[in-house]
């Protein structure tokens, strides 16, 4: 069986023909992306299972396929088949000197999806360039959330076209369950798109752990999303998931006099707040811990550069144990730096103080401080307040213009110094 070759040979009959129903479903199943529908899909499916040779040749041609959702749902069909020829015709691309370097690496990779993993001599000398491009490739998230790694799985899906970013929520859902709930948690608040993938992943999975997520989604959604969960709910119902009754769903009225607790993450009860004492470079570490639900953390950690970049690295971790944050805070403190338990004003400030400094410069804040900056809470009014965000590092007063901009001039180097006193401190030697 040669797929591709047939796939070329045919394609101008198809063409002539009319788009052939699994064309149709494929191309409905793109179009209806994030949600990615379960019935459309099965139906794909079916119509691969009972004409297997025209399938196959269809789904390798959309393969090689420029478009990246049409290439996405291929592949996914493709392992969902999962027959000796899908192994065969992926094994054949990787040989195919024809074949664009990312197709064989995709190939490469379904084929390790499907339990055939290529040979690594074989495939080094026919992708003698995969590694950077391995590096890119959507199920690289799946290693990420195995190894806890969730702040990395999160920058990466915002790497990803949007019918991979989608498909691998759904992956993530019927692949790592667990470890995958708090990347859909993040993903879930950040856009629509994100929520309705999420709400569909779960719902297709029957996820019951996931079920918590859906009613806090509800709580806050417009009312098409709010439509859709309860649909789903109401799904996950009949198919046996522990789901509470429309009653339980209910909010319960808050007492007379009192306002409804906000939610978000400034709601979560304060574990510890910490700061670092400013290094001579300027570097301050934040840290700030809060109680989730569960009993664990999410914790939100900002390496504040005082003179030269703003915010230098951001990291959050979604569901931390305690004793592993006491272990971190362990291992973070030292001779070269010093940490303390701070307030929680504290550390808004001097973060704030970080984002009005890359304001000044113009550089960006890191991926993973727009995920974890919801930890400290709304800062805008802190940053608002800060009008000069250079302040002598012995008095604290602002620094005179000149020193500012001799500041300036060295920021973009990492290896020059520069005056962080103001004159009259300077005096004093």
């Amino acid at each position: 069986m040669e797929p591709r070759k047939g796939a070329k040979e045919t394609a101008p009959a198809a063409a002539a023909a009319g788009p052939m129903p699994l064309e149709k479903l494929l191309t409905a199943l793109v179009g209806g992306l994030p949600a990615l529908d379960g019935k459309t899909f099965s139906d794909a499916l079916e119509e691969a299972h009972q004409h297997p040779r025209a399938a196959l040749r269809f789904l390798f041609q959309v393969f090689g396929d420029k478009d990246p959702a049409r290439r996405a749902v291929a592949a996914r069909l493709l392992a969902a088949i999962a027959s000796a020829d899908v192994r065969d015709n992926l094994n054949g691309l990787i040989v195919d000197a024809g074949v664009d370097e990312w197709t064989k690496v995709l190939a490469g990779d379904l084929l390790a999806e499907l339990g055939s993993p290529v040979d690594a001599d074989i495939f080094a000398m026919s992708v003698p360039g995969a590694e950077p491009l391995r590096a890119k490739l959507p199920s690289r998230i799946l290693a990420l959330l195995a190894s806890g790694d969730t702040a990395g799985a999160l920058k990466h899906i915002q790497t990803l076209s949007p019918a991979d970013h989608w498909l691998m929520i759904h992956r993530a859902v019927a692949e790592r369950k667990e470890a995958a709930l708090p990347m859909l948690e993040a993903l879930a608040r950040e856009t629509e798109a994100d929520a309705v993938a999420t709400v569909s992943a779960i719902t297709r999975e029957k996820f019951a752990e996931g079920v918590p997520l859906l009613l806090e989604l509800q709580r806050n959604a417009d009312k098409e999303l709010q439509k859709l969960i309860k649909k789903a709910l109401f799904d996950m119902r009949i198919a046996g998931v522990d789901v509470p009754s429309e009653e339980k769903l209910q909010p319960v009225a808050p007492p007379s006099g009192e306002a409804a607790a906000e939610g978000g993450d400034e709601s979560l009860p304060l574990y510890r707040a910490l700061l670092s004492e400013p290094s001579a470079q300027g570097m301050v570490l934040v840290t700030v811990a809060r109680v989730r639900s569960n009993g664990r953390l999410k914790v939100f950690s900002v390496l504040v550069d005082l003179w030269k970049r703003g915010i230098r690295q951001a990291a959050v971790r979604m569901a931390m144990s305690k004793s592993s944050f006491d272990r971190f805070v362990e291992t973070q403190g030292g001779e070269k730096m010093r940490i303390k338990s701070a307030t929680l004003e504290e550390c808004r400030r001097v973060v704030a103080r970080g984002v009005r400094v890359a304001r000044e410069f113009g550089t960006p804040l890191p991926f993973d401080f727009g995920i974890g900056r919801t930890v400290l809470g709304n800062i805008d009014a802190e940053i608002a307040e800060i009008a000069a965000p250079f302040l002598c590092s012995r008095c604290g007063k602002p620094l005179d213009a000149e020193s500012v901009e001799r500041i300036r001039a060295v920021a973009p180097y990492d290896n020059m110094t520069c005056e962080t006193r103001c004159p009259d401190c300077r005096k004093l030697g």
